[in-house]
């Protein structure tokens, strides 16, 4: 859609590989929440992304609280209410669980087609006792709100992504240090990068790097802020 804000950049021909997904998965216990990014992640190559990450989730034992994913509603698939349904039930705390439908100013905002679109989900949804889980985002993106990231940085927005916090700790006085809390985003190319608002340039840069997928994720993040 070439969107004008876009953090990402130009868009580029890739999808998510089962391998990259199953190296880093394998050294992860447990995730408090998931966000399925893009572009748009209910193309039919990030409905099976998606559909792979549950299936060797599932595999490997990793248990996953939430989810979180945006849609710009442009195209209506049959699918989309059986992945959102999968999804639910594969969560094991769906408290803050959401499909958010974009309607600010720098997506099509055609109202009969995003009020079909919610619609049908719903509909689709209540009929499994699925509630209050699609929601729309405000109309009007602020100045101030836009990544200065990819297509983003032509608006000359002062507001850069700083790279996130990662916390490790110890459960009591003999235990190994352990990872915690923090924000982290497995790539297409494999990499797992600090944090995910940055382009897809940005996601090159070496600093933003933490390790590939095949890594040890614990030891390269302890690594990675000299936690050790």
């Amino acid at each position: 859609m070439l969107c004008g804000h876009c953090l990402r950049g130009d868009r580029q021909n890739k999808s998510m590989s089962r391998v990259h997904l199953h190296n880093f998965l394998r050294n992860v216990n447990y995730i408090s929440s998931v966000t399925f990014t893009g572009g748009e992640p209910t193309l039919p190559s990030g409905i099976k992304a998606i559909y792979d990450f549950m299936e060797i989730c599932n595999q490997l034992g990793v248990a996953v609280g939430s989810f979180y994913f945006v849609t710009n509603a442009k195209v209506w698939r049959d699918e989309i209410p059986s992945l959102v349904y999968s999804l639910y039930h594969f969560c094991d705390d769906n408290e803050v669980s959401s499909v958010d439908i974009s309607t600010d100013q720098f997506h099509e905002r055609n109202r009969l087609r995003i009020s079909a679109f919610r619609r049908r989900l719903e509909e689709a949804l209540e009929w499994e006792g699925i509630t209050e889980i699609v929601s729309e985002r405000p109309p009007h993106i602020e100045f101030d709100n836009i990544i200065n990231e990819g297509r983003g940085a032509q608006y000359g927005s002062d507001r850069f992504f700083e790279l996130p916090d990662i916390h490790a700790e110890r459960w009591d006085d003999n235990d190994e240090l352990r990872i915690t809390e923090g924000d982290i985003y497995l790539n297409c190319n494999g990499n797992v990068i600090n944090g995910c608002d940055w382009s897809y340039e940005s996601q090159e840069d070496p600093e933003k790097i933490i390790c590939a997928a095949e890594d040890n994720l614990e030891e390269a993040i302890l690594k990675y802020h000299a936690l050790t």
